[in-house]
């Protein structure tokens, strides 16, 4: 059996931060553009606008500093801010995910595997 959890920070019963959003959040920083990240995730422009505004907005960060078109075309880049969000979203996650195993393996997992082998026939 294997452990499955989803994990994300929310605010007022609303999803805020969590994968999809950091998801985001790298592609633009491996890409320079919101446009090519959401593309690369299947999501509209507007949607991931959508997702970045209201993430601003919860953490009273700016994140996302946006290049309006021209000549040489827009683009996006991250703040300071959002690459230290995502390094330490990325390190919490582990911690949790370590937790969560540990507690699984202390509880329950070698608690099932030792019955796991019983056949009630």
């Amino acid at each position: 059996m294997k452990i499955q959890y989803r994990l994300w920070l929310g605010d007022e019963g609303e999803k805020v931060l969590g994968s999809g959003p950091v998801a985001l959040l790298k592609g633009i920083a491996s890409t320079g553009s919101l446009s090519a990240s959401s593309r690369q995730m299947g999501m509209s422009y507007s949607k991931a606008w959508h997702v970045i505004r209201r993430l601003e907005q919860h953490l009273g960060l700016e994140l996302v500093v946006r290049r309006v078109g021209g000549s040489r075309g827009g683009g996006a880049t991250l703040t300071a801010d959002a690459a230290e969000l995502i390094e330490r979203y990325e390190v919490f996650c582990e911690e949790v995910e370590q937790f969560i195993g540990n507690a699984y393996s202390e509880h329950l997992g070698d608690w099932l595997e030792s019955r796991g082998n019983r056949n009630p026939d």
